[in-house]
């Protein structure tokens, strides 16, 4: 069996459009999928073809904690209620006004770009930072999306604002709509130094297994589950094809995520 719990759609950052992801992963051999886009279900809208593969409604918060910004996926057995989805509904709204204000500070900076010109560009409901650095590449601000980030989008010294939903808050409104809530590609060090806090608030499980975390790297991680009784989950954040780690490429097998499963 071939899982792979972390993937984005074009609803947020992805490249390519619910139906086409859940194509290619059928064609790459996957037997379990979760379309985890940031801060949206939108994914599991109408007109999704019929998969030959098991589908898991999921999707990833963008949140701050003590000045940093953190990743917490959401796994549901089936579409939560509808108080729960347009909350997270809004939060796209609140994006838009941190990428406003993203090009507010680099205009302060001597960047001039041109925000209405960045929206009419766009076709995601949810807006990112790939957004932008996509949109300052195009436009040739920067030479590459990699620069972008190096420069101005980079973890701990983005223009972009933090994301006003606090990561423990976020743990709990999953929980609170039945669903589990796992630490997406969490950085180690800060792993150790709070995650008892954020069980405390309910946190489940952690992603043990991610291609920016590759298999021999993931023993710490799966020493901290193993203390704390934590769920383990893995994925391939995958975007496009031009990702480094095309769909199907990577992915967990069922002994790593069978608890997880199970609590489905």
């Amino acid at each position: 069996m071939k899982a792979d719990l972390h993937v984005h759609t074009s609803i947020s950052d992805g490249v390519y459009a619910p139906k086409d992801v859940i194509k290619a992963a059928e064609k790459a051999g996957l037997n379990i999928l979760s379309m985890t886009d940031h801060d949206s279900l939108l994914a599991y809208g109408d007109g999704l073809p019929s998969a030959n593969l098991r589908l898991i409604v999921g999707c990833e918060f963008t949140t701050s904690h003590n000045g940093c910004e953190y990743h917490i996926l959401g796994y549901f057995k089936a579409a939560p209620a509808a108080g729960f989805i347009r909350y997270i509904e809004g939060i796209a709204d609140e994006r838009r006004e941190r990428m406003r204000e993203a090009f507010r500070r680099m205009g302060a900076r001597g960047i001039g770009l041109n925000f209405d010109d960045f929206l009419a560009r766009q076709t995601s409901r949810v807006l990112t930072s790939a957004h932008v650095a996509r949109y300052m590449t195009g436009i040739g601000v920067v030479a590459s999306e990699k620069e972008a980030f190096q420069r101005f989008l980079k973890r701990g010294e983005s223009v972009v604002p933090l994301p006003t939903t606090p990561m423990m808050h976020a743990i709990e409104l999953i929980n609170q709509a039945g669903g589990i809530s796992i630490w997406a590609h969490p950085p180690l060090a800060e792993l150790h130094h709070f995650v008892e806090s954020a069980i405390e608030h309910g946190l489940q499980g952690i992603e043990v297994c991610n291609f920016w975390h590759p298999d021999a790297d993931s023993i710490p991680f799966r020493h901290v589950a193993k203390k704390y009784s934590l769920l383990t989950t893995g994925g391939s954040d995958y975007h496009s094809d031009t990702h480094p780690c095309p769909l199907g490429t990577y992915y967990v097998s069922e002994d790593l995520i069978d608890r997880f499963l199970d609590r489905l």
